[in-house]
């Protein structure tokens, strides 16, 4: 009998511990300067978060009796950082490669003879990077401690990009770790590069995108038609390639396009205008004298923030041309240029391996005239109302989830520290940057007055 007792009480505590470990996270984090960016400043208000999401948002909440309390006194809480555009290499292996792209990118860059029509070398709209991705978990530690809680990452695969996909910064990657797993198509100029390669040129890469969009127009439209009533019709032929797109289009996902100079933007805008999909600008770094092109708030840009600067090996005798060193000193002003005419960005990381480089780049911006709040809505919202993403990340509000990061001041500034970031209500501890060590005197130590 006792023995039945005991088992049944060993029983019941073990229940007791399994419904326990699956309650929801709560904290209650107080005394802290809070910006929503999609509202004005606390400077004296709290936060209540619960099972990953955001509960509550104001000055004078009361912590629920289950909560564990974050006391964020002296410090600011802002929503989690956010990459608009990054090359998966940025938080997959060293080589980039990943079981999903390697392949692809073998493909991509092997020579394609063309045979026909119906030839679409390197294009891999079918394919999407979330199906077999594998991030590392050094590049995700490194960019979760610069505050970055969420990720936009693009495979450069081709003329025509596998779909990409937007990744928090949680440890352990899985699944639950894609905040959205088919975020847009990224597009790129380079072809081949020898004679049996197609396309082998920027006409040749264009007139590709021309003919495959025209493509695909008239391939939904057969498509459409056979569906509504097959009996007496050819069945469409079956394309990947057009039924990525085409899947692509009705899931609203923009198409990504890289540019760099004002001709290229305004070459762009005429090219893709005829696509029939939204469109993201990426790198626009000759913005600042492009934004009448861009219209208020029409076209949406994904800046690159690794700004041009002098190569580290170029030849001394080689002196830049004055364009040149227009475009390096003016550059960093695109995003004030870009605030002033409400063209709405974000920051994009392309290139960029490191947060400290990334956070000099938006302090090199603000330098060139760029406000801080722009700067923080770019880093933040921004990003996130341009990849379809605002009703669940970019502002701290009720419902959003819980991804959060806690700073002893302002982001871009070398001596402000990441102390907590919160990744779907799971909070982290960053720890402290090591101490650099101390320089040992070179001057020998001599009486005072002598030397």
């Amino acid at each position: 009998m006792n023995l039945r007792k005991t088992s049944f009480f060993s029983l019941l505590f073990i229940s007791f511990l399994t419904l326990r470990s699956e309650d929801p996270q709560t904290y209650f984090i107080k005394n802290i300067k809070v910006v929503p960016v999609s509202g004005p400043v606390i400077e004296q208000g709290s936060v209540l978060i619960s099972d990953g999401l955001i509960l509550s948002v104001g000055a004078d909440l009361k912590a629920p009796a289950n909560a564990q309390i974050v006391n964020g006194e002296k410090l600011t809480l802002y929503p989690g950082f956010f990459d608009a555009y990054n090359d998966v290499s940025a938080l997959s292996g060293s080589s980039g490669a990943t079981p999903a792209t390697a392949g692809i990118a073998a493909r991509s860059t092997t020579t394609q003879v063309i045979t026909g029509p119906s030839d679409r070398p390197s294009s891999n709209a079918s394919l999407a990077l979330a199906d077999d991705l594998r991030l590392d978990e050094k590049k995700l530690e490194a960019w979760r401690n610069g505050g970055f809680t969420h990720m936009h990452l693009v495979a450069k695969n081709g003329l025509i990009s596998s779909r990409s996909a937007v990744v928090s910064t949680a440890p352990n990657y899985s699944d639950a770790s894609l905040v959205k797993p088919e975020t847009a198509i990224a597009l790129g100029f380079s072809g081949g590069r020898d004679f049996a390669s197609f396309p082998n040129s920027l006409m040749g890469s264009i007139s590709y995108f021309r003919q495959t969009f025209i493509d695909l127009a008239y391939f939904e439209k057969q498509k459409e038609t056979y569906l509504k009533n097959p009996n007496g019709l050819v069945r469409p032929k079956y394309d990947k390639v057009l039924e990525g797109l085409a899947f692509a289009k009705a899931q609203g996902l923009p198409l990504i396009i890289p540019v760099t100079t004002k001709a290229q933007i305004a070459r762009t805008l005429d090219l893709a205008s005829g696509f029939g999909f939204s469109f993201l600008l990426q790198g626009v770094q000759e913005g600042y004298q492009a934004s009448d092109l861009l219209g208020t708030g029409r076209i949406g840009a994904l800046v690159a923030l690794k700004w041009p600067v002098e190569e580290a090996n170029a030849d001394p005798e080689d002196e830049p041309n004055l364009r040149t060193l227009r475009f390096r000193d003016q550059a960093p002003s695109t995003p004030s240029v870009f605030e002033k005419a409400r063209v709405p960005f974000g920051f994009s990381g392309d290139g960029i391996t490191s947060t400290k480089d990334f956070m000099a780049g938006i302090k090199l911006a603000i330098d060139k005239g760029l406000s801080k709040d722009a700067a923080v809505q770019a880093l933040t919202l921004a990003p996130a109302k341009l990849l379809g993403l605002q009703s669940v990340v970019g502002s701290i509000e009720k419902g959003k989830i819980a991804n959060l990061v806690i700073t002893d001041g302002e982001p871009w500034e070398s001596k402000t520290k990441i102390k907590m970031v919160f990744i779907d209500g799971v909070k982290f501890d960053i720890p402290e940057p090591p101490t650099p060590p101390e320089r040992p005197n070179s001057r020998p130590n001599t009486p005072s007055g002598k030397e």
